[in-house]
């Protein structure tokens, strides 16, 4: 039976990046840690270029410390910071800055290593390109003004959005890889599943909560947040798991990967 919902699209202001999961669904907590945006600071650190990366818990309990550690792509940057250790990741996550101290200009292409205390799990996270400008030296023929890579050689990031549509919403369009699906539900959990083939596959559990100021209608309290990232399109459901007062249902949506 399809119960009627309340559907709700929290859109992420990202540069990017990451997954979520339960980590019993991959069996490595690694796959919780999720990066939801990264770029140059505008500020700057130290009187020095600086990136920002943030990252979040997309699991339902404690992933343990995590340790991150950032490669800015250039042999020449000189980092006190380059690793840093969160010893309680959030679900609504922390920024963390990292100086570029004697990069050169140019282009770059940084990686994010991310290594989960629990299980010592590991994964290299590809992270938005940036520029580096030279300042003006006339006498060389350079104005310092910035150039562009060409299409073939930019980051796919800048390129591409994942666009997230159903039957009777959407779509809403989010910087590729990530996607936030968010809707309120008379239901509070379940899995995503993704359709392979002809089948339906159990990707990871979810858990909502209550929350009376985004689920306003009667009898659907619970407001679920999905994070996730997908490299191609796909087609996805919420499967509901039935309840003592109502019965299982699914929610249908799909992911569509296409140039901005």
């Amino acid at each position: 039976m399809i119960k009627k919902f309340t559907l709700i699209f929290s859109l992420l202001l990202t540069s990017s990046l990451s997954a979520v999961s339960n980590a019993n669904a991959y069996g490595q907590w690694v796959d919780c840690v999720i990066v939801t945006s990264a770029g140059l600071n505008s500020w700057g650190m130290y009187g020095n270029p600086a990136y920002d990366v943030k990252i979040l818990n997309g699991c339902q309990g404690d992933v343990g410390s995590v340790t991150i550690d950032f490669d800015s792509g250039s042999y020449d940057v000189y980092s006190f910071n380059n690793r840093q250790t969160i010893y309680s990741l959030a679900s609504y996550g922390t920024t963390k800055t990292f100086t570029l101290e004697g990069i050169k200009p140019g282009y770059y292409f940084p990686t994010l290593k991310i290594t989960a205390s629990q299980d010592y799990s590991s994964k290299r996270v590809k992270l938005p390109s940036f520029t580096i400008q030279a300042p003006q030296q006339p006498n060389l023929g350079n104005n310092g003004g910035t150039a562009v890579l060409p299409p073939s050689k930019s980051s796919s990031f800048a390129t591409k959005n994942v666009c997230v549509s159903g039957s009777d919403y959407g779509p809403n369009c989010f910087d590729y890889p990530s996607w936030t699906y968010e809707i309120c539900s008379s239901n509070p959990s379940g899995w995503v599943q993704e359709k392979v083939g002809t089948k339906w596959s159990n990707r990871w559990t979810f858990k909502g909560s209550r929350n009376s100021s985004s689920c306003t209608t009667a009898g659907i309290p619970y407001l679920i947040t999905i994070y996730g990232e997908t490299t191609g399109s796909n087609s996805m459901r919420l499967s509901f798991t039935k309840t003592s007062s109502s019965a299982g249902f699914y929610s249908y949506f799909n992911l569509k990967v296409s140039s901005k």
